[in-house]
């Protein structure tokens, strides 16, 4: 706040606050509630009682949580928050504030279950975005020094970063539509005691290849790619697999193109007949990324691929076989069928049990589980962590990987 005299400033106050601000939905409910915590980190106003407000009675000042969509009950607009505690400050005290009360409050807003196109069938169709955030306005009631100030300059209205909401109707989601925040990245855990192979193939590739989403953290994340008739680009993603990823021939694709290194079986692969639920027991092709996300490089650039292949397809990855030596240990091992590894790959392939390929990823888990769990949607961004903790004693920066995975 600065106070002008005869065209001159003659005093400037500053307070200083921090904000916490959390957002929380419910995945099987159109709930969406809010919570602000105010704390007072700095005031040099003149030691007035009502020195500061964001309320109160103070006129013109308000801090509200805001829901700006019209997928908000009621329309966009603002909530007011319900406080527990006053909303004036006394000014005085500087890095010290003299009054140094919090306030904590909560709003809560509604999504109105529309969405964006009812009639549709694609996910974004069946979803609506209901941006979050709060807005407030600081006041004072302390004047000019001296009673000399003839106009004031405060810094106005103000935002907080937004929030993003999001509800959907997705029937994959269950039979409760419901609402989440797409900003947070789930992070999907394998069963590594029980899939070792398929864990080591994942995290090989997310630390020896030069993959986009990789997803060892939140900077890099896999996109879920959801079935045909949900997606942006009515794409089959099952052609990941059977015509880029994994081709048994060289049968030509619509678009003429030809994979020249398709998939083949090492007769060394391991099986894992001793896992009795699943598929029954092959030899089988495990793809990183996988063939559900968009960094699959089966997924062309223009239906907004990350890792588009070239000619050769699947053939143009590092590639590995889970195998067994003879004292039966287990073994992620070079497929020296094919060109070796310059670890410049954007993918991978490895011939593997189908129980362990499979069940790694099984639907129970992962489909049923992680996906509906979190409302997962067409694009939505997570995390993969095949067993980090086990890989501890592997050096990535050699040239040559050798190491053993070991329990945590």
């Amino acid at each position: 706040m600065t106070y002008i005299y005869q065209g001159f400033p003659v005093a400037t106050y500053r307070a200083s606050f921090e904000f916490a601000f959390q957002v929380t939905t419910d995945p099987k409910t159109s709930e969406i509630k809010t919570w602000i915590q105010i704390n007072p980190t700095y005031s040099n106003f003149p030691p007035d009682d009502r020195a500061v407000l964001l309320g109160d009675g103070g006129e013109d000042a308000f801090i509200d949580s805001m829901c700006f969509s019209d997928g908000c009950e009621g329309g966009a607009g603002a909530k007011n928050f319900d406080f527990y505690n006053d909303l004036s400050w006394q000014g005085g005290g500087e890095y010290d504030p003299t009054d140094s009360h919090m306030a904590t409050g909560t709003a809560d807003h509604k999504w109105n279950g529309s969405v964006n196109n009812a009639g549709g069938t694609r996910d974004v169709d069946l979803s609506k975005e209901l941006p979050v955030w709060f807005v407030g306005h600081f006041v004072t009631e302390s004047g000019p020094p001296d009673g000399k100030g003839d106009k004031e300059l405060d810094t106005g209205p103000w935002r907080s970063p937004g929030i993003d909401v999001r509800c959907d109707k997705v029937t994959a989601n269950g039979a409760d539509a419901g609402c989440v925040l797409p900003q947070y990245l789930p992070e999907y855990k394998f069963n590594t005691a029980k899939y070792p192979s398929a864990a080591a193939h994942a995290w090989l590739i997310q630390n020896k290849s030069t993959v986009k989403g990789s997803s060892k953290d939140r900077s890099d994340p896999l996109q879920y790619l959801a079935r045909k008739e949900r997606n942006e680009w009515s794409y089959e993603r099952k052609d990941n697999r059977d015509k880029v990823m994994c081709p048994k021939s060289r049968s030509k694709r619509t678009d003429g193109w030809v994979p020249d290194k398709p998939f083949l079986k090492h007769p060394w692969t391991a099986l894992r007949p001793e896992i009795t639920e699943g598929a029954a027991e092959a030899v089988s092709c495990d793809e990183f990324p996988f063939s559900s996300t968009y960094q699959s490089p089966g997924v062309p650039a223009a239906n907004d691929g990350q890792n588009p292949a070239g000619p050769n397809g699947g053939g143009e990855c590092i590639q590995t076989v889970a195998a067994k030596t003879d004292d039966g240990s287990e073994h992620l091992l070079d497929d020296t069928r094919y060109d070796a590894p310059t670890f410049k790959e954007n993918c991978g392939r490895s011939s593997m049990s189908l129980k362990v390929n499979s069940g790694s990823m099984n639907l129970d888990n992962f489909y049923e589980g992680f996906l509906k769990k979190f409302r997962m949607i067409d694009k939505d961004g997570y995390t993969l962590d095949p067993g980090n903790a086990w890989f501890k004693g592997c050096d990535t920066t050699k040239a040559d990987l050798v190491c053993t995975m070991a329990k945590p």
